[in-house]
């Protein structure tokens, strides 16, 4: 293209027109980069392509085919919920682990009048480059696990005690 060239286009379109088109095809070009610390929403665009799609596809798909109400879960999943996939959440929390941990029995109790969706998160997130890269946020976070328990149950035993003893409002994901 050649210096006329771009000179009639900014005179015909406007320089702000330019600026933001040039602006636009750069940021659709970054976000192309797969490697840190470029990321962002739109890298979400192609789900399919993720490598955590597949394992919270299941909840995805079940809470997008629901009536949209505040969403009952730890903080790593409703951050995520609602930040990548505009859900409401009803609660918001400190975003650091201070080994507090949601009473599942107190959750699913709650939601008798089915007045949000409760979301337990056994299965957690892939460890993934990006708290390293970032240090957003501490690896072991992304074991939402550590943020549930019932009657004093955690970890594998409560996956275990769930997948044996169905909750009645609340769904679990594994």
């Amino acid at each position: 293209m050649s210096i006329m060239n771009l000179k009639k286009i900014i005179k015909k379109k406007g320089l702000k027109t330019v600026y933001f088109s040039t602006c636009l095809i750069g940021f659709i070009l970054l976000s192309g980069i797969r490697s840190a610390p470029v990321y962002g929403k739109l890298d979400f665009i192609l789900l399919e392509s993720r490598p955590w799609w597949k394992e919270w596809k299941p909840m995805i798909e079940k809470l997008t085919k629901q009536e949209q109400k505040p969403i009952y879960a730890d903080p790593m999943t409703g951050n995520v919920l609602n930040s990548i996939f505009n859900q409401p959440i009803l609660k918001k929390y400190q975003w650091h682990f201070r080994g507090s941990r949601l009473n599942i029995k107190s959750m699913d109790r709650s939601n008798i009048d089915n007045g949000y969706r409760c979301i337990i998160n056994l299965h957690g997130f892939t460890p993934s480059w990006v708290p390293e890269e970032t240090r957003h946020w501490k690896s072991r976070l992304a074991d939402t696990s550590i943020y549930y328990h019932y009657k004093g149950v955690s970890g594998d035993a409560l996956k275990e005690f769930l997948k044996e003893n169905q909750l009645k409002y609340c769904d679990v994901f594994f």
